[in-house]
């Protein structure tokens, strides 16, 4: 309420009428403190009052269209305009001034940028009901629509690539366990006198189906941890495949989250393969060292180099889910041979016992 100040003579003096001017200061400055490039319409459409970012954007981009500036009517641009976004731009604003509760919200490709440009609209109804306006506002969300691609992008490959994993794991059943099962059950129909051979057979079939086990979840990680779990797995390796494996890793870390573990165990796994499939050398060297940022770990072989591992072969597959963790995957030419390695941040808390 106005105050009414006392005459000398007891009587009060009527209210002291508002300083409209200084009142358009302020709504002119609240609107020019906004960030978005916002206009306000009256109940025509038309715009009466503008921020400044509103007339930046119009200079930066150096936009001739009518109907965004001071006096020209909003309405009638959209009404204009061919694009579907225009039309339904132009009828969420007119059901806002027809009493529409709002607000209405539109996101668009932005016309007069260029390609990729998005922006978000929004408008709400203030004033009375006989004297509507209309705040319109503009934001760039170019950056979050571009992140939200790429977040679907992601999650696209990392399903190919488990789908593709899943290929692999059957490939390795049909060609391991289920036909040593097969060679097995004829084995046996020759008679008892064939069952030291079926058990031969079997035996080979089990240490297949522990294998693939051990690939999809190692038992040994949860309780012992990664340090042992991966010097189990690079023994094995070494057994079964002749390479002469180094380790320079410490005894134990402390305990990471579940799911740095199992893509740093992965990686071993991943690289380790690799280096026997492709790299045609006999040697590797597998490096695991963590400080208070960051664990690394790296592979590498002393074989012929960059026409070996192929990102097909697997890596794609581990490249997401390092991403997916904030971290990064290089594979680059060691002369000789390649050297694989995975980075991966760890949080203040990650080295935390679990």
């Amino acid at each position: 309420m106005t105050e009414q100040r006392p005459r000398d003579d007891g009587r009060q003096t009527r209210p002291e009428r508002p300083d409209f001017d200084a009142m358009r200061l302020f709504y002119q400055s609240t609107l020019d403190a906004m960030s978005p490039n916002v206009a306000v319409l009256d109940r025509n459409g038309v715009v009466v009052s503008v921020n400044v970012a509103w007339v930046r954007f119009i200079k930066t981009y150096a936009i001739v269209e009518t109907g965004l500036a001071l006096g020209e009517s909003f309405l009638e641009l959209c009404e204009r305009k061919l694009e579907p976004d225009f039309r339904i731009i132009c009828a969420g604003v007119q059901a806002l001034l027809a009493g529409g509760l709002g607000p209405f919200r539109h996101e668009y490709l932005c016309p007069w940028i260029g390609d990729g440009h998005w922006s978000r609209l929004s408008a709400v109804r203030v004033g009375s009901s006989h004297m509507p306006f209309i705040i319109v506002s503009h934001e760039d969300i170019t950056e979050q629509r571009q992140a939200d691609r790429r977040r679907r992008d992601s999650v696209g490959r990392l399903l190919l690539a488990e789908d593709e994993e899943r290929r692999r794991i059957g490939r390795a059943l049909h060609d391991g366990a289920a036909q040593k099962l097969a060679a097995a059950k004829l084995i046996l129909a020759r008679g008892p006198e064939a069952c030291a051979e079926a058990q031969e057979v079997l035996a080979e079939a089990i240490i297949d189906l522990r294998t693939l086990a051990d690939r999809l979840h190692p038992p040994i990680l949860e309780p012992l941890g990664l340090c042992a779990a991966i010097r189990r797995h690079v023994t094995r390796f070494s057994r079964e495949t002749g390479f002469a494996t180094e380790l320079d890793m410490p005894d134990s870390l402390p305990r990471l989250s579940q799911a740095v573990e199992i893509t740093l165990y992965r990686a071993a796994q991943e690289a380790l393969e690799n280096v026997a499939r492709h790299s045609g050398g006999r040697e590797a060297k597998l490096s695991l060292q963590a400080d208070e940022a960051v664990i690394r770990l790296s592979v590498r072989d002393h074989g012929k180099g960059a026409g070996g591992v192929r990102d097909g072969d697997g890596l794609a597959g581990l490249r997401l889910r390092v991403e997916q963790l904030g971290g990064a995957v290089t594979l680059l030419d060691a002369a000789p041979g390649l050297k694989l390695t995975v980075e991966l941040p760890l949080p203040a808390a990650e080295t935390q016992d679990r």
